[in-house]
């Protein structure tokens, strides 16, 4: 079935990408024939949607971020209709599952384009937090296959924009194998009501009826108090007792903090539960209900007595204390992203989905893996944030090492360099080299022999002067975007330079001296090594303008 939408989008049912709880993905068209990805989502919260998209926008272009380029309403329908580039590839976690593991090489190119997109998000103040295999695709074109994919990080539902201030979040959010310690924190387990340091605000309800409608709470430290985690959010008819709490605007993550002016945050869990009558008729926790609120059994049908508890006279005046937030930073993406890398290389991740295991930050060392990925592992999967690594830090740890050879050819080192290992250049050598070919070959320009000698000896020091730059780029795998720009300009210089030398190299040679005859040829040689030199580097210098890579990745980025 065909259907148009939008700005004179075409979309074809058959078509289909994928699909989940949230919608589906179809292939689709726009006018000018382009294929793009369209996601059609049915949701029943447009904040939450309306949320993603906002800072899906926010992000803008990166090469390694699915690209979002229009939003239209569902025909007649809620939901979105979300059109993004169409990112030819597969999800790094089914790639994972197919072949158990890869190789730290493989690995490498993946997590430099997933660090790069991170950074960027970062940049724009926008946390991800959830990061997983899930959310990376493998991506292939006509200059890509699967062993050296371009990387697309997509779905931002748990994103976070702090449009004003740091960057940090303080919600409970994500995938527990990839979540970071402080995430969960953030949730407060701990968070105790009596403790008026812990309180940020309290609210006040009245409930006319019984049940309220809180299908779940959850008991807090040494199971006191009780903190909300499901209101059932609508109701079925006007007075509904189910949906009371909801249209008073209850919301998850209250605790109880006094019930009819009984301060009740140390009481046992059970006993709140059972002094409010707020438990559902089937009662699958504790037994069901006799008509006086006595339990009369467990729900195994042990004829477990419990104690009696008076319930509390209707109306009931319920106080909830909303806990002061826990925010954390952008280290938790960073430990997300560890787990990434952890489960590339092994073939699963770091930690089983239990919180416990999280929480400990226990793993196994991955076998075979080199001692520069497992040092890198151990900055990242670090417990406590503080002491975690940061992204500049990641992107300049000796494991990701990348080095370019003449040619373009890439290589990688296990050894990591200091700066006095990179700067070992012995720029002397070039000096002494060029003084004497200009004491040798130099033209007679204006019959002053220092003159002559001078502007032969920056011609020739001119010609091999950017090794210097190139050999550190070679050795510490990096380039500032600064020098990238200005060897690009004075390269194009040495492309007009070589043009006029080569037309008029006969007027620098003196045919009647057995070495001067051979002058303008020698400066011609000189022009053509520059450029020879710089070759390699313009090469990759102009790929990443052409696919819009920063230029400061140019010898980092696999996409190069």
């Amino acid at each position: 079935m065909t259907m148009t939408f939008g700005t004179g989008y075409q979309l074809d049912k058959n078509n289909l990408l994928g699909s989940g709880g949230y919608g589906k993905v179809y292939k689709c068209t726009d006018m000018q024939g382009q294929e793009r990805a369209v996601k059609q989502v049915f949701t029943a919260n447009p904040e939450i949607l309306e949320t993603e998209i906002e800072i899906h926008r926010h992000i803008g272009q990166h090469p390694n971020i699915v690209q979002l380029i229009d939003v239209f309403d569902n025909q007649g329908e809620a939901g979105k209709m979300i059109v993004m580039e169409l990112a030819r590839g597969g999800e790094l976690s089914d790639y994972l599952e197919k072949t158990g593991k890869m190789t730290e090489d493989k690995a490498k190119g993946i997590f430099k384009q997933v660090l790069s997109a991170i950074q960027h998000m970062h940049s724009k103040n926008v946390l991800h937090r959830d990061l997983k295999t899930d959310n990376i695709l493998l991506c292939t074109d006509s200059t890509h296959d699967i062993n050296h994919p371009v990387v697309k990080l997509i779905d931002f539902g748990a994103g976070h924009w702090s449009k004003t201030g740091p960057l940090q979040a303080s919600k409970f959010i994500g995938t527990l194998q990839y979540m970071a310690p402080e995430v969960i924190i953030a949730r407060g387990d701990d968070f105790d009501a009596s403790d008026a340091s812990q309180v940020e605000s309290t609210v006040e309800i009245e409930f006319k009826k019984r049940p309220f409608g809180i299908r779940k709470y959850k008991p807090g430290p040494n199971n006191k108090g009780a903190r909300i985690i499901e209101v059932i959010p609508q109701s079925r008819y006007p007075g509904d007792p189910l949906g009371q709490a909801h249209v008073a605007g209850v919301q998850n993550e209250w605790v109880v903090k006094s019930v009819n002016g009984r301060d009740v945050s140390q009481m046992d869990y059970e006993d709140i539960l059972d002094l409010m009558g707020d438990r559902l008729l089937d009662n699958s926790s504790r037994g069901a209900f006799d008509g006086s609120f006595k339990v009369t059994g467990d729900n195994k049908g042990q004829g477990k007595i419990l104690p009696k508890v008076e319930m509390v006279d209707l109306p009931v005046q319920v106080q909830y204390a909303q806990m002061k937030p826990k925010p954390y930073d952008g280290k938790a993406d960073v430990w997300s992203l560890g787990c990434v890398l952890y489960n590339m290389v092994a073939g699963t991740p770091p930690f089983p989905p239990e919180e416990d295991d999280v929480m400990a930050g226990r793993y196994q060392p991955i076998p075979g893996a080199s001692p520069q990925l497992m040092d890198l592992l151990s900055k990242m999967l670090v417990v406590n944030p503080a002491a975690r690594i940061d992204l500049n830090s990641i992107a300049a740890h000796p494991w990701l090492e990348y080095h370019r050879c003449p040619l373009g050819h890439a290589f990688t080192t296990g050894r990591a360099f200091s700066p006095k290992d990179t700067d070992t250049f012995q720029h002397l050598y070039l000096g002494v080299g060029a003084l004497g070919l200009s004491l040798i070959f130099h033209p007679n320009l204006n019959g002053f022999l220092p003159s002559d000698i001078g502007w032969a000896f920056a011609l020739y020091l001119e010609s091999v002067a950017v090794l210097c730059q190139l050999y550190m780029f070679m050795k510490e795998g990096r380039a500032q975007e600064f020098t990238s720009h200005f060897l690009a300009a004075q390269a194009l210089a040495k492309v007009m330079s070589f043009v006029f030398w080569a037309s008029s190299f006969s007027e620098l040679s003196d045919p009647n001296h057995h070495i001067k005859a051979f002058v303008g040829n020698w400066v011609v040689c000189a022009q053509l090594i520059q450029l020879l030199i710089m070759g390699d580097f313009i090469y990759h210098y102009m790929r990443c303008i052409q696919k819009g890579i920063p230029v400061s990745q140019l010898l980092v980025s696999d996409a190069v």
